[in-house]
């Protein structure tokens, strides 16, 4: 069986007809897909040159049909044209949404009378309505209302949170899957052991972030002032931040705040073990978010047994307690819960064990279990489906 997954993630190519990613979707995501599928077509945009601090998407029995012109609205004709021949010669759609070329593939399916599924990812409303220029706030509420609509309307979806999204954008599916798209090693040994060790002997603080340095949705500009507020307690604290994007904002604001020799720009490393080995030298790790699903960033940091404080929004609350919670864009508050772990070894060591331990509900394992039962389930019921015609 043949998939089309479309998304409007931006992809590039290099003379050797190679495929990368910003770090949203690397190869070992497909091979997830691949564990149910023969062959992936996936629809992007064209995210031009090859710049620094990608990561290689382009894996075996996967091909990628690239559009070199922006998205914009409404969709022309000319890209429903390209978009309609892929749902056509393919025999199942993953849609990932928000994604306006996912919701105009929605639609074809639909009118073509293609099967499809919704992987709901995100909901953009914090970061359209919130923080975003006047046409985004004008876009929020009708993007807002086509997901609303495509969720409630579709057989088959998969949300990435437990609670989240699913009350933001209720279904009447026949299936459904609540399943992160996080990807944690199934067992590794000794980790609480190794942060214990880390905690009481470390005697250089770093603050770990992961995130695109890209726009403030991420939060960068918030870990930066609380840096600040910190740096007279603690002269020799560091915050490191993974991630792909253009640092000069960043690093102006450093320069601002008198921090810019605390602030190291770490690029983009690849999935897994690298960003594993990374955060095992992180002291706590934060995600100041003002727009989420479930961060994948943030379940990694859990599961090598990070302290870890973030933005009390989406996903978030189902990850961390309360007191491990902060008001979006609370720079103080931030400041004031990184000095309260700090301060306090058993609080440091009580937060690692609580975070390791919930994260073993996101093992690769138990989230491989789920995903292979509802797309048994999805299949078994396409089958059904045929049948009756």
């Amino acid at each position: 069986m043949n998939l089309l997954f479309v998304h409007d993630h931006k992809f590039h190519m290099d003379k050797n007809g190679n495929f990368y990613s910003g770090g949203g979707l690397p190869s070992l995501v497909w091979k997830r897909y691949l564990n149910f599928f023969d062959k992936i077509t996936v629809l992007g945009r064209d995210g031009g040159a090859i710049e620094e601090d990608l990561v290689m998407s382009s894996c075996q029995n996967v091909a990628f049909y690239l559009l070199n012109k922006p998205v914009i609205l409404p969709v022309s004709k000319q890209v429903k044209k390209h978009i309609e021949k892929l749902v056509v010669r393919n025999d199942i759609l993953i849609a990932r949404l928000p994604s306006e070329l996912g919701l105009t593939a929605i639609n074809l399916a639909v009118k073509n009378g293609k099967p499809y599924v919704i992987e709901l990812v995100d909901c953009p409303w914090d970061a359209l309505w919130n923080h975003g220029q006047f046409l985004r706030k004008l876009y929020a509420p009708i993007l807002y209302l086509k997901i609303k609509k495509a969720a409630k309307n579709t057989k088959y979806i998969h949300y990435v949170t437990k609670i989240f999204l699913q009350k933001r954008y209720p279904t009447n599916a026949k299936k459904i899957l609540c399943c992160s798209n996080v990807q944690l090693p199934s067992s590794c040994e000794n980790i609480l052991d190794s942060r214990k060790i880390k905690i009481i002997t470390e005697k250089d603080i770093t603050v770990g972030l992961i995130g695109s340095l890209n726009g403030k949705l991420k939060g960068i500009h918030i870990a930066i002032k609380s840096i600040a507020l910190l740096k007279n307690k603690y002269p020799s604290i560091t915050l490191k931040i993974l991630g792909k994007g253009n640092e000069l904002n960043h690093l102006r604001l450093a320069e601002k705040y008198g921090v810019s020799d605390n602030i190291v720009f770490d690029g983009v490393v690849e999935s897994g073990k690298e960003v594993f080995n990374w955060l095992d030298n992180i002291s706590i790790y934060i995600h100041p978010s003002y727009k989420e699903g479930l961060p994948r960033a943030l379940l990694e940091a859990m599961s090598r047994g990070c302290p870890c404080v973030g933005s009390s929004i989406a996903g978030i609350p189902e990850l961390l307690e309360s007191p491990f919670l902060i008001e979006p864009g609370n720079f103080n508050e931030l400041a004031f819960k990184i000095d309260d772990l700090l301060s306090n070894e058993e609080k440091m060591i009580e937060a690692a064990q609580k975070n390791i331990n919930t994260s073993y509900a996101y093992k690769e394992d138990v989230l491989i279990a789920k995903r292979a039962s509802f797309w048994n389930s999805v299949f078994k019921d396409l089958k059904k489906v045929s049948s009756d015609e």
